[in-house]
């Protein structure tokens, strides 16, 4: 299959009434590639897309795998509400998403609302620019081109603005991104997001998307993140979806990196900062410290990753840390989020005659409880 080259492409805007004359050849080229890209939004990022990055200049971006995952998640989901910490290229993909949607489907009017005016109006300059250095034949044709808003002939648009209680009076929206969502004053959030719902509310196809890193436990972001993985319906009546970024599925994010945040910003900002945690504030304590459930899913990640036969748990795993402390346990079955679990503790005295236990059981039945 032909690959496109960019190496004559300069940075343009699509004028209205655009001419371009090619080979029949050529012309079926662009003709499946774009049909491509509107089926195929990995497709598009992974061909077409381009970002400046300061080590690699201006390059058409290589998504990781959950980047991919968010991307079809926004496509796939109306109502979504994702937790992600920070550096791990989250505001990416939805300006991804935004200039998708804008190109190749009619009348989509997408406003992205960040926490700051100048961050809302960054954000657009990064869908402006890989625009730009779009194919000038997959690019739309542009009515409107500034530091606030781009406009194609389709009558698709993305407007930037800094939230407020009034950013959406006026304005019609079928997409809306709301950017930081958790570092917005509660009040000025709650005034927000009370002007901007009904907006999308009114509309089947409509969008919601709100990202953001924690930032503790009073604020509406995290009331809504709470509904969204919810279990009971009636409290998350509106339908949203939750969707996860953590730290460690960033290529180069491994436990050295992890060490080395940590010596620089503090174990209780990492937490929050890369590790999506919602601090209710600097004293708080929890019941099982965050060391402790790293520790964990490490082992659980090292554990999948051996071999099918021993990852079915049906052997017992014996494994020794660095402090050669003894850890066992037999995984007799995979979690079904489907199932109702119930945990049972026995806590040794910690004279050293005996170790804790924690049993779980499967109690989705009660007359079979396993």
């Amino acid at each position: 299959m032909q690959e496109y080259d960019f190496k004559n492409e300069l940075a343009s805007v699509k004028k209205p009434g655009y001419i371009d004359r090619c080979s029949q050849a050529e012309a079926e080229f662009r003709i499946k590639e774009t049909a491509k890209c509107k089926r195929d939004i990995i497709y598009f990022a992974e061909h077409y897309f381009r970002v400046i990055n300061l080590d690699k200049g201006l390059h058409v971006i290589k998504l990781y795998d959950v980047q991919r995952e968010f991307l079809r998640f926004l496509v796939d989901n109306n109502k979504v509400i994702c937790v992600s910490g920070r550096q791990q290229g989250k505001s990416t993909i939805y300006c991804i998403y935004a200039l998708w949607l804008a190109t190749f489907f009619r009348e989509k009017k997408i406003m992205i609302l960040a926490n700051k005016a100048a961050t809302a109006l960054e954000l657009l300059g990064r869908i402006e620019t890989a625009y730009e250095y779009l194919p000038m034949w997959l690019k739309g044709e542009c009515v409107t081109f500034n530091k606030s808003e781009l406009t194609f002939v389709n009558m698709s648009s993305i407007r930037a603005f800094a939230s407020s209680s009034d950013a959406a009076r006026g304005f019609s929206a079928n997409c809306v991104i709301l950017d930081e969502f958790a570092f917005l004053q509660k009040n000025l959030a709650d005034k927000l997001f009370t002007s901007m719902y009904p907006i999308i509310s009114s509309s089947k196809n409509g969008k919601f998307i709100i990202v953001s890193t924690p930032n503790g436990v009073d604020n509406l972001y995290y009331d809504i993140w709470q509904q969204a993985n919810s279990k009971e319906k009636d409290k998350n009546k509106e339908g949203w979806k939750p969707f996860t970024m953590y730290w460690w599925q960033v290529p180069g994010h491994d436990e050295k990196w992890k060490e080395k945040q940590i010596a620089a910003i503090g174990k209780q900002r990492f937490a929050q900062e890369f590790n999506n945690e919602f601090l209710a504030s600097s004293t708080t304590h929890k019941l099982i410290p965050d060391d402790v459930i790293e520790n964990y899913r490490i082992k659980l990640s090292e554990y999948r990753a051996l071999d099918k036969e021993f990852a079915a748990g049906k052997k017992q795993m014996v494994r020794n840390d660095a402090q050669d402390k003894l850890y066992e346990f037999t995984m007799w079955h995979e979690f079904d989020p489907k199932k109702t679990y119930l945990a049972s503790g026995d806590c040794a005295e910690g004279t050293g005659s005996d170790s804790s236990v924690l049993y779980v059981w499967d109690v989705t039945d009660l007359s079979n409880i396993i």
